[in-house]
């Protein structure tokens, strides 16, 4: 006679017990998901906004470029320190210890540094570095991208 009060009462025990167990596992799923969710999307701007720096550094060195050089030396290096600003923002958004973004920094450095010819042309080794800038950063973007592929 016990058995038949106890046995229903463990069963009914045991059955709260896993729909408990089962809604807690479910709230942690929901959890991960939602923590992959908003990560993929941070990571997705992070992409975009290192393609839209990058594009706008290159435009604005070309113009550096096609600038005589007594016109930007007169504007107290306006072109300059628009340059300087959008690497600013790009030190910034990237990490220091990796050898990709040293790579980029240097480059994107020697290109500024290439606008001082008198010339106001792009120059074959100019346009390798303008090329080099661009395929360390397609690097950088497809890295990235495997990031949030992984995620979601």
């Amino acid at each position: 006679m016990k058995y038949e009060v106890i046995i229903p009462w463990i069963i009914s025990c045991f059955a709260t017990f896993l729909t408990f167990y089962a809604i807690k596992i479910s709230q942690k799923s929901s959890e991960l998901d939602r923590r992959r969710s908003v990560l993929s999307i941070n990571r997705q701007e992070w992409i975009n906004t290192l393609r839209d720096l990058i594009s706008r550094l290159l435009i604005d060195i070309e113009i550096l470029h096609a600038l005589p050089k007594t016109l930007w030396e007169e504007k107290e290096h306006e072109g300059y320190r628009n340059v300087q600003e959008l690497i600013n923002k790009l030190e910034l958004l990237l990490n220091p210890e990796e050898k990709k973004t040293e790579k980029l920094i240097n480059s994107l450095d020697n290109y500024i540094k290439s606008v001082d010819n008198d010339s106001g042309i792009i120059t074959q080794p100019e346009e390798n570095l303008r090329a080099q800038i661009i395929s360390v950063t397609q690097k950088i973007l497809k890295e990235e991208w495997e990031r949030v592929k992984k995620y979601q």
